[in-house]
């Protein structure tokens, strides 16, 4: 499976301190590199550009913020809560979903589409730590990924446990 990390060459991504900055250059009348819209949001986080040019972002925040689809409130004080959200080529919020993990927290590390429209994280959870991405708590400590369709619904988790050899064996199979 060919996973996109980031389709689009106009794609440009900026942050400053814990402010994420969206700019995308890809309508007829830009030229790449030109302004054509941004955002900021008081969180940090990763960006993947799925094949309709819509941004999928991934990340952790503090506090409470508000993408674009109503205000979210971290519950995870440690390391924050978890976001994963999808705006349209034009800036628009199409959906937005958070996370929070119990315990000692969770990372979310990455953030890829594939050519389907599939979107997969991927991240730590600590020990002493769970995360419910849809499909039941992952607990901690290992390493995930977690996909997701292109609505944001939850659709298949695969864990990686330490194996002895320095080795991570998968769970199951995205």
């Amino acid at each position: 499976m060919q996973l996109i990390k980031s389709k689009s060459p106009k794609l440009r991504w900026f942050a400053a301190a814990a402010l994420a900055v969206l700019a995308v250059a890809g309508e007829a009348s830009a030229t790449t590199g030109d302004h054509v819209w941004s955002k900021g949001f008081p969180a940090g986080g990763e960006l993947a550009v799925d094949g309709s040019d819509h941004i999928i972002t991934h990340g952790a925040f503090f506090g409470t913020i508000d993408l674009g689809g109503g205000p979210m409130t971290a519950v995870n004080f440690l390391d924050g809560d978890q976001y994963l959200a999808r705006f349209d080529g034009a800036g628009n919020h199409l959906w937005s979903v958070q996370f929070s993990p119990v315990g000692n927290g969770a990372s979310g590390e990455t953030v890829a589409v594939d050519p389907s429209g599939g979107i997969y994280i991927a991240g730590k959870v600590f020990g002493g730590t769970s995360i419910d991405y849809g499909g039941g708590p992952i607990a901690g400590p290992q390493v995930y990924v977690a996909k997701f369709d292109a609505n944001g619904n939850h659709r298949q988790p695969c864990v990686f446990r330490d194996h002895p050899g320095n080795r991570s064996v998968p769970l199951c199979c995205l």
